[in-house]
Formats: C-alpha cells, sequence, structure tokens
C-alpha cells in the first residue's frame, strides 16, 4: 500500500511531522477569499469609525500616602488597616472606582442633565417602537400581557443608573508601577469636562477619606467612653475581691511567705537525710554485734560515722608514723636491735589504739539508734506537718495572684484606653490628607477616539485572520478528496495518479468509450492515464491489474478500460469486464449484451476464440462479462474461474480486470486476491474519506494490497498547471 506516512508524511521515530509548505499552498489556493475577508473587514471599520463620535482624553496624577499626617498615632484603635501592606493601595485604587465616589461627581456637577450622559439611540428606538408595535396586535395579546408600567420612581432610578454605568466607563484608575502615584482618567466628548471630571474625581477622593476618618474619629470617642466607664467598674471590683481575701485569711501581703515556707522545707528534709544516715549506720553496727561478728577495722571502715570520726582519724595517723618509722629503723638495724624493738613495740601499741577506737565508736553507735530512730520519727512528722501547711499556702497565693493579675490587667486597660481617649479627643478637629494632587487634569487638545488607523489596521488584521481560519477549517473539515493534496491529508495515501474529468459534451449523457483515449481535445486526460500506467510500473509492476472503488458511479471502468488501452501500446493486453453484475465494458467497444463473454466460457465451456473480441484502434483483447449470471460470486470463486485467469497470464503480458465496488459486494475480494493488489478509483468531490478508509481497512483485513489510489474526474482549476510532462513529475508518485 502507498501511504503517504511511509515516504514523507513521518520521521523515523515515527513521530508526525507538519508540512507547513501544504498549508502555504492551501492558503496560496485561497488568498482571493483571504484578501476579500480583509477588505470586508477594512471598509467596515472605516464605515465604524466614521460613525463614532470623537472622545477627549484627560488625565491627574495623585500621590497617595503611605504614613499619612497624624499629630497623634490613634488610629490603630479603630480603623483595621495596615498603610505599610501593597492591599492598602490596592484598596485606595478600588475606592476611587467606587460608586460612592462617582455619584458625588455625578450629584455636584448634575450630569444627569447632560446630553452627553443621557444618549439618545435611535436604532434602539426604533426597535423598542417596532416590539411596541408587533405586541400590540391583537392576535398577539394573548402571547404578551400587558405588563404593568413602572413607577416615576423605578424610571427615574433606572435613568440614574445609565448615568451611573456610563460615567464609570469613561473613568480609568492606572497606577504607576513602582510609585505611590495613580493616574485618573476620564474620557468626554467636551475636553473642558474631561479635565472637570478628572480633577473632580480626586477631590471626591480626598473628601470621602476625610469624612471617613471624620466619622471614625466620632465613632472611637464614643466607643472609648463607654469602655472607660465599664474597666473603672471593674477596676473598682477588682480591688475589693483582693482586699476582702487579705482580711478573710488574716494577712497583710503574701510577699515573701512563700520564700519562708521553701526554705523551711529545705532545712527540715536536710535534717531528716542526716538523721537516717545515722540510723542506717547505727543500725549496720548493731546488726554485725546481734549475729555475734566480731568488729574487725574493714567492716567498720564501711562505716562512714566511724570512719570519719575525728579519734579514729588521729589513732591512725599515729598508726601510720609508727609504721614509717619501723620501715625507716629496718633499713638501718636490725630486728633485734634494742631501736627496731623499742619501734616495733611503739607500731603494736599504735595498731591496737586504732582498734579500741574502733570498738568504742562502734558501741557507742549501737547505744545511739534508739534516740537517732527517735529524731528520725519526729523530723519526718515535722515535714508532713509542714508540707500540708505548704500546700494550703499554695492555694492562697494561686488566689492571691489569680485576684492580684486581674486587678493589674483592669487598671492597665483601664490607663491604656484613657490615654486613647485623650488622644482622639485632642485630634479631633486634626484634619489629616492622605493624597493629594501631583498634576491636576489639563484640557486636552486632540481627541484620543477613535484611532481610525488602528482601528482598520487591526480590523484588516482579523479579517485576514479569519479568512485563513475559515479557508483552513474548510480543508480540515471537508471529508471529500478534490486534488491530490487531500487524498495524502486525509487518507494518509500515496496517489498514483490525478485523471481529469472528460469535458466532450459527446460523454454527457452516455457512457465515455474507448475513443475518449484518442480525442485530440482530451489530451490531458490520456496524458493522466499513462502517468497512472507509469506508477504503476514502477511501484510493483504486477501482470494481473484489478481495478475497483468503494461505491458505483466512481468511473472505475473507464480508468480500467483507459488504463488498459495505454498498456497496450507497448504490451500485449487483455482487459476483462469482471464485474458480472453491472457490466458496461462491452457496450463501451460497441459490443452486444448479447455477445458470448466470460460467463458463457464458465458456465457452458464457449470457445475463448469466440468470447474474446480485439479492437484493433485500441490494440488489445477485451473479454466482456457475457450472459448476465445468477451466481457471480460462485463463479468467480470456482476453480474454472481461477484456472482461466491462469491461461490469460501465460497468453498476455499485461491482464487489466474490471471489477465490482468492493463496499456494495464482496466480488472484488476474490479478483484482488487472485490479482495480490487492487488499485482504488476515487471519484474527486463525491467520494468521502470515510468510504476510503473503509476500503482500505476491508483490503488490510483479507490482506490484498492496496497498489495504488487514482483520483478521477478532478476538476480543471486543480489540473491547469499540469504540463505535457505532468504525467511523469506531478501526477506520478511511485
Amino acid at each position: 500500500m502507498l501511504l503517504k506516512s511511509d515516504i514523507n508524511g513521518r520521521s523515523s521515530s515515527g513521530d508526525e511531522i507538519i508540512d507547513v509548505s501544504k498549508y502555504l499552498l492551501i492558503l496560496q489556493r485561497n488568498k482571493g477569499w483571504i484578501l476579500a475577508c480583509c477588505l470586508l473587514f477594512m471598509f467596515a471599520a472605516i464605515a465604524l469609525s466614521m460613525t463614532m463620535t470623537p472622545l477627549y482624553r484627560a488625565t491627574a496624577v495623585m500621590l497617595i500616602e503611605a504614613e499619612q499626617n497624624r499629630a497623634v498615632s490613634i488610629e490603630e484603635v479603630y480603623s483595621g488597616i495596615d498603610s505599610s501592606k501593597k492591599e492598602y493601595y490596592q484598596t485606595q485604587f478600588e475606592i476611587l472606582k467606587s460608586t460612592a465616589i462617582a455619584t458625588k461627581v455625578i450629584d455636584r456637577y448634575q450630569l444627569t442633565e447632560r446630553p452627553e450622559f443621557r444618549p439618545n439611540n435611535p436604532v434602539r428606538s426604533w426597535i423598542n417602537s417596532v416590539k411596541s408595535e408587533i405586541k400590540s396586535l391583537p392576535i398577539l395579546d394573548d402571547l404578551f400581557p400587558p405588563k404593568q408600567q413602572p413607577s416615576a420612581e423605578q424610571v427615574a432610578e433606572a435613568s440614574y443608573r445609565n448615568v451611573l454605568n456610563l460615567f464609570k466607563s469613561r473613568l480609568s484608575i492606572d497606577p504607576i508601577p513602582q510609585t505611590q502615584l495613580v493616574k485618573i482618567s476620564f474620557e468626554s466628548e467636551d475636553p473642558k469636562l474631561a479635565a472637570l471630571l478628572a480633577n473632580a474625581v480626586g477631590e471626591a477622593y480626598v473628601e470621602s477619606n476625610l469624612d471617613a476618618r471624620l466619622q471614625m474619629t466620632t465613632q472611637a470617642s464614643t466607643w472609648l467612653g463607654s469602655r472607660l466607664t465599664e474597666l473603672e467598674q471593674a477596676v473598682q471590683l477588682s480591688q475589693q475581691k483582693l482586699t476582702a481575701f487579705l482580711e478573710r485569711e488574716g494577712l497583710v501581703d503574701m510577699a515573701g511567705i512563700d520564700k519562708l515556707a521553701s526554705s523551711q522545707l529545705e532545712e527540715l528534709n536536710s535534717q531528716l537525710a542526716e538523721v537516717r544516715e545515722r540510723r542506717r549506720q547505727a543500725e549496720s553496727v548493731n546488726s554485725l554485734i546481734s549475729q555475734g561478728k566480731s568488729l574487725d577495722e574493714t567492716s567498720l571502715s564501711t562505716i562512714q560515722a566511724i570512719s570519719q570520726h575525728p579519734q579514729l582519724l588521729d589513732a591512725r595517723r599515729a598508726e601510720t608514723e609508727a609504721s614509717r618509722k619501723v620501715s625507716e629503723l629496718s633499713q638501718r638495724y636490725g630486728p633485734k636491735h634494742d631501736r627496731m624493738i623499742e619501734a616495733t613495740a611503739e607500731a603494736a601499741a599504735m595498731t591496737q589504739r586504732t582498734r579500741d577506737v574502733l570498738n568504742s565508736l562502734a558501741l557507742g553507735l549501737t547505744k545511739d539508734l534508739a534516740t537517732v530512730r527517735q529524731q528520725e520519727q519526729q523530723l519526718a512528722a515535722d515535714l508532713e506537718q509542714k508540707k500540708l501547711e505548704f500546700r494550703h499556702l499554695a492555694v492562697k497565693q494561686a488566689e492571691f495572684d489569680a485576684l492580684k493579675r486581674d486587678l493589674n490587667s483592669n487598671k492597665e486597660l483601664h490607663r491604656l484606653f484613657l490615654t486613647r481617649q485623650k488622644e482622639t479627643s485632642a485630634t479631633s478637629d486634626f484634619r489629616a490628607v492622605n493624597a493629594r494632587f501631583s498634576d491636576r487634569a489639563l484640557t486636552p487638545l486632540h481627541p484620543s477616539k477613535p484611532q481610525r488607523t488602528k482601528i482598520v489596521a487591526l480590523a484588516m488584521v482579523l479579517g485576514a485572520m479569519l479568512g485563513v481560519v475559515l479557508v483552513l477549517l474548510r480543508e480540515t473539515i471537508s471529508s471529500v478528496m478534490n486534488k491530490l493534496a487531500d487524498v495524502e491529508d486525509k487518507l494518509g495515501l500515496n496517489p498514483i495518479g490525478a485523471v481529469p474529468k472528460v469535458r466532450n459534451a459527446l460523454y454527457r449523457k452516455k457512457p465515455i468509450d474507448h475513443l475518449v483515449f484518442f480525442e485530440p481535445n482530451e489530451r490531458s486526460f490520456a496524458e493522466a492515464i499513462r502517468g497512472v500506467r507509469t506508477s504503476l510500473s514502477l511501484h510493483n509492476n504486477r501482470k494481473i491489474v484489478a481495478v475497483s472503488s468503494a461505491v458505483a458511479a466512481e468511473g472505475k471502468s473507464t480508468v480500467a478500460m483507459n488504463l488498459a488501452i495505454s498498456m497496450a501500446s507497448t504490451e500485449k493486453v487483455l482487459l476483462i469486464d469482471g464485474d458480472l453484475r453491472a457490466a458496461s465494458l462491452g457496450e463501451r467497444f460497441g459490443l452486444s449484451r448479447a455477445r458470448a463473454g466470460l460467463t458463457n466460457a464458465l458456465l457452458n465451456g464457449t470457445p475463448l476464440e469466440e468470447c474474446i473480441h480485439r479492437d484493433k484502434q485500441a490494440g488489445l483483447d477485451v473479454l466482456p462479462c457475457g450472459l448476465k449470471p445468477v451466481n457471480p460470486q460462485e463463479l468467480l470463486v470456482s476453480d474454472k474461474f481461477s484456472d482461466l485467469i491462469e491461461q490469460f497470464a501465460k497468453r498476455y503480458d499485461r491482464i487489466v480486470i474490471d471489477t465490482p465496488p468492493l463496499l456494495m459486494v464482496k466480488d472484488g475480494l476474490v479478483i484482488g486476491k487472485l490479482a495480490g493488489g487492487v488499485v482504488a478509483v476515487v471519484k474527486a468531490g463525491a467520494t468521502n474519506a470515510r468510504q476510503v478508509t473503509a476500503l482500505t481497512n476491508l483490503l488490510f483485513k483479507h490482506d490484498i494490497a492496496m497498489d495504488g489510489v487514482v483520483l478521477n474526474q478532478v476538476d480543471k482549476k486543480y489540473t491547469k498547471h499540469y504540463s505535457y510532462y505532468a504525467d511523469e513529475s506531478v501526477l506520478v508518485t511511485a
């Protein structure tokens, strides 16, 4: 199958490539429509701009202060606006565009009385009058029941709303980036009025801001006064509660009481810990004695009260000194020397003394065990009593602190509100200005609208764009194929040729016969057929060429006949009429319908010499249909037909078979299977892409190749650029 995507529609990776030249060619071919659309928009824009009333635009520049001039900083109490944030400026810009500002300016300068703000639209008036006349017809009374007439107030309100909407549409507020400046612009038919109203909007904004601040100051003073009264009462109530608590508890102040209780608890804990240690040591010694164990130095030295006692420490120092003396004398004297004997005796006496002190201290510690236990119990009881007192004191302290905090917070709030009230009263007559004019609007000298040149240029661009869109949309939506490029774009198939429409008047009422190929006036037709022949030869060069179409009346028989004639100039060709249901090739060669043909050979065994007709002018043999069979499909699938085709293949260089439309009957599939492929004929301007796609899918389903697509009966405007050699260059796509 020849697919456009196989050759130039996709890249090597399979991605689609947009063919820009194709769209440029479409636009070039329809440039007249695009130019007409462009000119239509241009003239409409010129006419529209000439009817527009000139508008003058005046602009004032205003500076909006971020940090306003205030005598005392009090606005944080009630304003709720943070001027340090960008939202502050956005808010001010919206206020400038607000209905309140617009209403103030409209009322001040009585704009409702100016003709400019009460436009009279004659077209709308005429439409309303026509509607009224239609609704007043008696036949329409039931369809349009009479409406209640609006009151004078409603009419006035609607009129005022129209003026307000027109005023706001003429007003524009444009902040200057990276500054605190804002442009206030107004458009009017009167240049002086434009400047007057631009300045008036800024003035109304300043006045509105001052009025709002004065109103907020008044409201704040009233609110602060009422709050002060409430806070004074709260301070008095808090003071009374604190005094009553101190009197009830018999306290003067809680300061220092909690610290004293904490120190007493710490001292009792320390004493109790010391007594408990002494008791444990005494119990250890008593346990050794009660078990009958000896009180050796090692066991007693583990008890801290004994090992750290001054008497034991002195005894151990004396023992150490005596031992050192023995050690020194042993280096100079022998063990039986008098001094050595004396020193050794002294060391033994010191060691005995140490043991005596240890035993004495241990016995004394055992005797103090009862006393130490009694002290421990007393101290533990005192500690529990003191903890209980401390817990009661902590409850009182918490209640006292709560009452104290309440009193202090009420006093602080009272002081703060009193200060704010004094600030508000002191600055109530201070008129702070948060905005001022940087440049007032001047009377414009030239109108700003309409900008006729820009309007016309934009209209031309829009017209050209619309024309391009309409042309491309028409090409995209249209499912029929009028030219070779449509076969490529809408089907993804590569055509093998385009055959122009035959213009000869002789063929308007009768089928095209074989003589058209030799008509001097239809030279382009013959050249196109030769181009199809060349494409087929370059593509697959099949011996059997089956020609079919999706539906009837697409010109497949004409293409098959003339294709066979073009091949006959160089080869021995047989043309077979395989459309057994609607045969037509015999008549096109001037043969009678009763002449023997394919069906006679298959059913009756008629000799082929009697069935085949030799046309000398065309130079080929023609096998017509013959008698119309009752079972055409059974004949085509029979072995006789396939054997007959094999016999013809040995006798002829090329066999061209005209087959029935594939989407209507399945006869053509049988012939296409024998031929190995099918040449599809598509009628220009008639066959849609869905039909050809269905044909392609049908062939693919039955494993039959599509040898190419021939676009038939192409209009002259799509083929006028074909030259004498077009069949080899433009019409041929191998």
